[in-house]
C-alpha cells in the first residue's frame, strides 16, 4: 500500500474516534438537508406561499414583491395592506388564466439525493464548497445505517485497524525483493521490485558485460551516501547461505553486486 494511502487512512482514522456523532448510534454517516416548502391541507398548513406559474414560476414574498410583478399598478389593490387582501382580489378578478395561485405550506426536512460522507468535516465543507446549490436552511445531518452489518464491520476496521502495520510490511516485502543468479564464472546479488525486472538488470548488467567485468567484481545503482561499494561487497561476502539479503542491505536499493564465483 502506498504511503499517502496509509497516512489517509491513520487521518481518517483519528476522525472517526474524535467527531461527534450528534447523537446519533453507530455507524454514523452525514447526508445533507435543507428545508423545503410542502403544499398541504389548509387546516395542517404553517405558511402561505403566493406565486404565478405559467412555466416560468415567480414566488411573493411581501406585497411589493406582488406590485413589481404587476409592472402597472392595478386600482384595486392600489389600497391594500397585506399580500393575502391582494390576493383575495387578483384571484377573484384578475385570475382567468389560472396562473396565480395560493397554497397553504408547511417546511419538511428534505435529504438531498447522492449525498453521503462518512464524516462530518467533508459534509460542512461541501456546503461551504456549493452553497449555490441549496438554500439558507442547509446543514448536515447525521444518520445511522441501521442493521447494516457491512456498514458496521467496515466502520469498524476504520476506527480500530492499525494502518501502520501496513506499512511496516509493504516496507519488509520491498526489502526483500533481492534476486539471486549464479553462473560457473561469477554469482549476481539483485534487488529489483519483481522477477521480470530482475531478469533484464541480470542480462544487461551482469551477463553483457562478460567474464572480465565478472572477475574484476561490480555494482551499479548503489547510493555511495548510504553504503559504499566496498561495504556491500564486504557485507555480501560475509554473508552466510541463510542469511536474508534485506538484512544485508537494507539502505540500499535497485542494487547490482557481481562478485567472482571463487571469492565465495
Amino acid at each position: 500500500m502506498k504511503s499517502q494511502d496509509i497516512v489517509f487512512l491513520n487521518e481518517l482514522q483519528e476522525e472517526l474516534k474524535t467527531q461527534t456523532n450528534d447523537g446519533n448510534a453507530a455507524p454514523v454517516f452525514w447526508v445533507i438537508r435543507q428545508y423545503e416548502d410542502q403544499i398541504t391541507d389548509s387546516d395542517f398548513g404553517e405558511k402561505t406561499l403566493y406565486a404565478h406559474s405559467d412555466g416560468d414560476c415567480s414566488e411573493f414574498k411581501t406585497l411589493e414583491d406582488l406590485r413589481l410583478f404587476l409592472d402597472e399598478e392595478l386600482d384595486s389593490i392600489e389600497h391594500c395592506e397585506t399580500l393575502d387582501e391582494a390576493f383575495d382580489i387578483i384571484l377573484a378578478d384578475y385570475n382567468d388564466n389560472g396562473y396565480f395561485y395560493r397554497y397553504e405550506a408547511i417546511s419538511v426536512g428534505v435529504i438531498q439525493p447522492d449525498t453521503l460522507f462518512i464524516t462530518k468535516k467533508e459534509a460542512q465543507q461541501h456546503i461551504e464548497n456549493n452553497r449555490r446549490h441549496y438554500n439558507s436552511t442547509v446543514h448536515t445531518y447525521a444518520m445511522t445505517a441501521w442493521r447494516s452489518r457491512v456498514v458496521e464491520r467496515l466502520w469498524d476496521i476504520l476506527r480500530t485497524a492499525d494502518f501502520s502495520m501496513l506499512k511496516e510490511g509493504n516496507n519488509e516485502r520491498e526489502e526483500s525483493k533481492y534476486f539471486e543468479y549464479t553462473q560457473e564464472e561469477y554469482y549476481a546479488l539483485i534487488k529489483a521490485e519483481s522477477k521480470k525486472k530482475a531478469n533484464y538488470i541480470y542480462w544487461r548488467d551482469v551477463v553483457g558485460h562478460g567474464d572480465e567485468t565478472a572477475r574484476a567484481g561490480l555494482m551499479t545503482e548503489y547510493n555511495p551516501a548510504q553504503l559504499t561499494k566496498q561495504e556491500a561487497l564486504e557485507k555480501f561476502l560475509l554473508a552466510d547461505e541463510e542469511a536474508k539479503p534485506s538484512e544485508l542491505y537494507e539502505s540500499v536499493a535497485n542494487c547490482v553486486i557481481l562478485v567472482d564465483s571463487c571469492l565465495i
